[in-house]
């Protein structure tokens, strides 16, 4: 799943699959051996600036592509606006391969994921099904690390 925080198009959030054949994010598509690449099969996405990716180990940026946490947060400027925000993610305790790797990145476009087949396959039998849960909480303002840590710990209580 791609948590997407596309604040220039109206300041929505969006969540798709990544193994789905349709692009809904825009932008290049990943394509095993070819890297990224432009297809006809996508929306759009604009990104201005995310200044931050949050994890419990502290502010980064796509270093932290990767790493393994319990949640993850973006906090940046959403528009020409000139506001800023703060979106924190959390991973339920009871979700798969808890807590997940996470796909993030601030550079190229704002993009947030917790991708529990980031490193390696979920083989799931037929006719199992596959349940995620997760806490999203949004604030106004750039909450810096300590106000991101206390967002997530709602998100957290949220999901208890």
């Amino acid at each position: 799943m791609t948590l997407q925080v596309n604040h220039a198009l109206g300041r929505s959030v969006a969540v798709t699959a990544g193994e789905v054949e349709h692009n809904f994010w825009g932008g290049p598509t990943y394509v095993h051996g070819r890297f990224y690449v432009q297809l006809d099969n996508n929306g759009s996405a604009a990104h201005r600036e995310m200044t931050d990716l949050q994890s419990p180990a502290g502010a980064g940026g796509d270093e932290l592509r990767g790493t393994r946490a319990e949640w993850f947060g973006f906090r940046g400027r959403h528009d020409e606006s000139g506001e800023y925000s703060t979106v924190v993610m959390v991973d339920d305790t009871a979700n798969p391969r808890h807590p997940p790797q996470w796909f993030a990145r601030s550079e190229e476009f704002a993009c947030l994921c917790p991708a529990p087949f980031f490193g390696e396959e979920l083989t799931l039998p037929d006719g199992q099904a596959l349940r995620f849960r997760y806490a999203v909480v949004i604030a106004d303002g750039d909450r810096g690390e300590d106000g991101t840590a206390l967002l997530a710990k709602q998100g957290r209580d949220a999901l208890a």
